[in-house]
C-alpha cells in the first residue's frame, strides 16, 4: 500500500511528460466520503483484504516513515516553485514550516493521524473535493 507503481508500459508509451502514476490515498479522519471509514460487507475476498492490509499499515508503526522520504526536499523545491509561479504568497513561511516541522515528521504517527492537523483540515479539505468514489 505504501509503494507507488507506474504502469509498466506507461514509460514506452508516453514521453516523460505524460507518465501515468496511479495512487491510492486516503484521508483516515475524513467525516464525509472516506471509503475506508466505512467498512462493509463485500462478497469479493480483495474488499477484505485490501481494508486489513490498510488498518494493518495503520497501525504497524515499524513501517511508518518520515514524511521526507516519501516527499522529498526535490519535490518540495519543484512545488514551491510552480505556487510562485500562480502567484501564492507566503512561500518563506511554507519553506521554514516544511524545513523546521513537516519533513521530519513520521507520515502516519505524526502527520496522517495527527488531531491538530486535522483540527485545521489541513488534509481533509482538499480530500473531501477529489475522494468521492
Amino acid at each position: 500500500m505504501a509503494s507507488l507503481d507506474l504502469e509498466s508500459d506507461a514509460l514506452d508509451a508516453t514521453s516523460m511528460d505524460e507518465v501515468a502514476i496511479n495512487v491510492a490515498s486516503w484521508n483516515i479522519a475524513a467525516v464525509y466520503n472516506n471509503p475506508f471509514e466505512y467498512w462493509i460487507s463485500h462478497k469479493n475476498p480483495e474488499y477484505d483484504r485490501m481494508m486489513i492490509g490498510v488498518q494493518n499499515f495503520i497501525d504497524n508503526r515499524e513501517k511508518d516513515i518520515k514524511i521526507c522520504e516519501i516527499f522529498t526536499d526535490e519535490m518540495f523545491a519543484e512545488l514551491r516553485t510552480e505556487m510562485m509561479k500562480q502567484g501564492i504568497g507566503f512561500l518563506d513561511e511554507l519553506e521554514q514550516c516544511w524545513t523546521h516541522d513537516y519533513k521530519n515528521r513520521m507520515a502516519i504517527s505524526e502527520f496522517l493521524t495527527d488531531k491538530a492537523i486535522g483540527i485545521k483540515r489541513l488534509i481533509s479539505m482538499p480530500d473531501r473535493i477529489t475522494n468521492t468514489i
